[in-house]
């Protein structure tokens, strides 16, 4: 369920009316979208092709991140909340843009992620590289890794999960048709692999 951090601030008497409003509207999205309709993710089956398969997971409402969010981004926006697709490193997640800042929302679990939960997600990943300062992300590579995906990006991350998954089922068709409209899709990361 999403985070408390949410409810509790929506009560506080300082916050002005349209912060107010947004923090109602992202609550009743939330309780409509992981409660009442069941959204979440497919923790019991989480290579399972249909899971990246958006007909899928509105039928089953099961799936994975990416999926997941696509859904969520939508009804969204049909609320009149801005909401991007952020394709963080080893997990998809929303951001949405409130009055005065942003919420991170993962969308596998409806959990309000705050900057130390986001830190500590890249920080295994920077171990070694040195851009960790005192132990934690730079607030710049945060940021960075925070930008809006492009619907580009989503899709061409959508096309390398189903690969993911078709090559481990040794399905190597599926495979060269994934990696056939990859190469349509991103036709630069094609040519820059084959210098």
């Amino acid at each position: 369920l999403p985070s408390m951090r949410l409810l509790l601030v929506e009560d506080d008497p300082m916050i002005g009316d349209s912060l107010r409003e947004a923090l109602r509207r992202l609550r009743a999205l939330n309780q409509y979208f992981f409660v009442e309709l069941g959204f979440a993710g497919n923790v019991n089956n989480y290579y399972d092709r249909r899971n990246s398969y958006l007909h899928q997971v509105l039928a089953s409402r099961r799936g994975i991140p990416i999926t997941l969010a696509l859904v969520y981004i939508e009804m969204a926006g049909q609320l009149g909340l801005q909401a991007h697709g952020v394709s963080f490193p080893g997990h998809f997640l929303v951001k949405l843009r409130m009055p005065q800042g942003e919420v991170v929302i993962d969308p596998f679990t409806g959990q309000s992620l705050g900057k130390e939960d986001l830190m500590e997600r890249l920080a295994p990943m920077h171990a070694e590289s040195g851009l960790i300062r005192d132990g934690a992300v730079s607030d710049e590579l945060l940021q960075h890794y925070l930008r809006p995906a492009t619907s580009r990006e989503i899709v061409a991350r959508m096309l390398r999960n189903l690969e993911e998954v078709y090559a481990t089922h040794n399905d190597v068709g599926s495979v060269a048709l994934i990696q056939k409209r990859l190469a349509v899709l991103l036709p630069q990361v094609d040519e820059d692999e084959e210098d």
